[in-house]
């Protein structure tokens, strides 16, 4: 019932009880009296009484009635409302380099629904038996309507809102809301540690409303009764609100952070309370990741880092519960501790080959997730001494390097196999032919390329990786590393095709520019040749420069003939020189014996290598050789993030060039307007 009706009704209810209380001490007044007189105003009393009572539940019923028709017309108004939900899409903002967008009711819409929602009635107690609609009887029929995804979505998340707006709903109402929210979570959802869809910033304003209690409970529900990947997002929307009042994990605070949780882990009674435990340990093991990519959890007290990985394997082993929610959390906690998501080996702690047994056989195993399944052959594909693929070299700037002409093609570095690892690659193959989720077989395919093995089922999960812009840069990078070593009719038409769309200003990652590098990096005559063959017809933007540095330091010196045929009989001057200057180059690579030369190519990819990864761009003062303070910007590749710092805080003299590149560099305590205007120039760097 509306505000105005209900407090008009409570005045009657009172005026009414009012007059009851009276007529009810004039009836006790009655047998004393003796007066005919008397007595029949007391009756005259009584009979006013009545038709004062009468009078007002007359009104009262008429109140009713005029709340009843109102009340229907609000619902007929939000029911219409509901027949046509007016979507726009919102981009998603925060984590993906380009705009990613989501379905949400309109602003209007919204204003409209709940003022609506306001008018209706709220609870209604069971001695008022009013015909009514409430706000939670429409709350549960417009969510139980069946509807397209995407509506669905965008009712779930208003609803959601509105839920964090603390209104006054029965507890069955509140789960409604919120069992809903859970059932339209997507695969944008839950993507980081901090809130980024409609729906993370739902849930997590939910989680400081009244309805905290609530919303822990369902979500922790979810996770266990869900499986596959949508169980993961739920698992982070999960540790919102742990991460809200919680501080980073580090070696001071470990033994009092981990050693309750892994007590709970092991001992507690119920699955939701072990599962709660296990999702703080993944929180735990995760958040640091946050802070720096590259971020080793290898500080942990003495003693205390074997305990942690021999309960959690321990606790994955033992947990035989149907839908394995516990050794899924527990198995997700060891790959954050590994680092197993960002690709370089881990040497904190040697698994025994018992462990590693345990691991291949929970990635075969069909019973469990698939979603930690593929998350074991992470933790596989980095415990091990050697490196994994991608960490081997930084092949990216290889290539640019390439397409600038300071390296023939040909002495690019070649991956190192892990000839070792066979049991992991007979797991690894079978995986990958297998019928996992496509998420789960992005991990596999992934797995493979560290371990150097490459085969074309691995194609479509990397292609998948390196062209969504969901996934951060160095995962996508990783991806088309692993594409450029399987190599193939396949990969090249995909690169090629991507390398040819026109750019997309609001493509930070530069998805055709990395395909062209790609290109150049394969070395592939053919496609090298049609890429020239290109820049002559299109009249393109195209470094045809790079393309012909390719060529000519390509091993197959079919691509000298190339150039060599290019240079006689090519109409357009600007290919010709091109192909001139690369066999020039050539000549130069092999005269001088030099592994490098400085480039003079007017398109410098290094710099747009650079300028495109300003965050691993580390600046420092510090004293050169000569003991003279200078100014260094030095680009350090992300798994030698850590090893760098490290070596920054010790006492030691080190070498830059061990760790990156020095990009710019000045002598004082200050970068100088020299060195601000060059990194300004090459790289757009604001100093």
């Amino acid at each position: 019932m509306s505000t105005d009706y209900q407090e008009e009704i409570n005045k009657l209810i009172k005026n009414k009880h009012n007059w009851q209380k009276r007529k009810s001490f004039i009836r006790d007044k009655l047998p004393k009296i003796d007066s005919p007189v008397k007595e029949f105003e007391l009756h005259n009393e009584i009979e006013k009484c009545d038709d004062e009572i009468n009078n007002i539940e007359q009104e009262i019923e008429l109140l009713k009635k005029k709340n009843q028709q109102e009340n229907q017309q609000i619902w007929q108004r939000l029911s219409q409302q509901m027949e046509d939900i007016p979507i726009i899409d919102k981009p998603i903002e925060g984590f993906i380099a380009n705009k990613t967008t989501e379905p949400v009711v309109t602003p209007h819409w919204q204003d409209t629904v709940i003022l609506l929602l306001s008018r209706l009635n709220h609870k209604v107690s069971q001695q008022e038996n009013w015909e009514t609609v409430t706000v939670d009887d429409a709350i549960k029929s417009l969510l139980r309507r069946d509807r397209l995804p995407e509506k669905a979505r965008a009712l779930a998340v208003f609803f959601l809102q509105y839920l964090a707006e603390e209104p006054n709903l029965k507890n069955e109402t509140v789960n409604l809301v919120l069992k809903t929210a859970i059932k339209n979570i997507d695969e944008y959802d839950g993507r980081t540690i901090k809130p980024n869809t409609q729906m993370d910033n739902a849930f997590y304003k939910v989680m400081q409303s009244c309805f905290a209690k609530e919303c822990y409970h369902q979500l922790l529900q979810g996770y266990i009764q869900s499986t596959g990947e949508i169980r993961k997002i739920i698992g982070v929307i999960f540790s919102y609100q742990i991460a809200a009042t919680s501080e980073v994990l580090n070696k001071e605070n470990a033994n009092q952070k981990l050693n309750p949780l892994l007590e709970k882990l092991t001992t507690a009674d119920l699955i939701e309370e072990r599962v709660e435990a296990g999702l703080k340990l993944v929180d735990e093991f995760f958040r640091p990741h946050i802070y720096n990519l590259g971020a080793r959890i290898d500080f942990l007290p003495d003693g205390l880092l074997p305990k942690v990985i021999k309960i959690l394997l321990k606790v994955a082993q033992e947990d035989t519960a149907e839908n394995n929610a516990v050794s899924s959390t527990t198995i997700w906690a060891l790959g954050w501790l590994t680092s197993s998501r960002y690709c370089d080996n881990y040497t904190a702690y040697t698994f025994t080959e018992g462990e590693l047994d345990f691991l291949r056989h929970f990635a075969t195993n069909k019973k469990q997730d698939a979603f930690v399944r593929s998350f074991s052959v992470l933790i596989l594909s980095v415990c091990t001494s050697e490196k994994p693929v991608f960490v081997q070299a930084d092949w990216i700037y290889e290539w640019a390097l390439v397409a600038d002409g300071v390296k023939p093609q040909k002495q690019l570095p070649a991956p190192k196999q892990h000839l070792e690892r066979l049991k992991d690659r007979v797991v690894l193959k079978h995986l990958i032919s297998s019928d996992l989720p496509r998420e789960a077989k992005h991990r596999v395919a992934i797995a493979l390329g560290r371990i150097g093995y490459f085969t074309s089922e691995m194609i479509e999960p990397l292609l998948q990786i390196f062209r969504n812009n969901i996934f951060i840069p160095e995962q996508r990078d990783e991806a088309l590393v692993y594409l450029v070593f399987i190599g193939g009719s396949q990969v090249i038409k995909a690169l090629i095709d991507e390398a040819n769309r026109p750019k997309n200003d609001s493509d930070q990652y530069d998805l055709p520019g990395r395909c062209f590098l790609a290109l150049i990096g394969m070395g592939d005559i053919d496609a090298l040749t049609k890429q020239l063959e290109r820049g002559k017809v299109n009249k393109t933007d195209i470094d045809i420069n790079a393309l012909a540095y390719a060529l000519a330091g390509n091993t197959n010196p079919q691509g000298r003939r190339v150039l060599e045929f290019i240079k006689k009989n090519y109409r357009e001057k600007k290919i010709r020189e091109a192909a001139a200057h690369a066999l020039s180059r050539f000549t130069q690579w092999n005269s001088n014996n030099a592994k490098q030369i400085s480039p003079n190519s007017s398109s410098n990819n290094e710099d747009k290598f650079f300028a495109q990864r300003g965050h691993l761009i580390h600046k420092l003062k510090a004293k050169d050789s000569t003991g003279k303070w200078a100014y260094y910007f030095v680009y350090v590749e992300p798994h030698k993030e850590q090893e760098f710092l490290k070596a920054l805080n010790s006492d030691q003299s080190i070498d830059l060039e061990d760790y990156g590149k020095v990009v710019g560099s000045c002598y004082g305590e200050e970068p100088d307007d020299n060195l601000k205007a060059l990194l300004k120039e090459k790289y757009g760097f604001e100093v």
